[in-house]
């Protein structure tokens, strides 16, 4: 239960982070067009996170986040 009523808790999974192939199995899109590589997918869904999530907010990930090489450091609290 949120501690706050500002507070919002959300469950995610399966971001796949860095993993160009998952573009292409499962035919992820931006602007009606498939993304050009996994930096520009990367560089929306990390958008997308900093435009949602506020500080107070619970984030739980249910799934694969990251390919071992990528930086996590956006993620607060990480």
């Amino acid at each position: 239960m949120a501690k706050h009523a500002w507070e919002s808790i959300y469950f995610i999974g399966d971001l796949h982070l860095g993993h160009r192939n998952i573009i292409k199995y499962c035919n992820r899109r931006y602007r009606n067009r498939r993304f050009r590589d996994a930096d520009e997918m990367d560089s929306v869904l990390i958008g997308n996170w900093r435009h949602s999530i506020r500080d107070n907010d619970t984030v739980y990930f249910l799934g694969d986040v990251p390919g071992p090489q990528k930086d996590l450091t956006w993620l607060p609290k990480y």
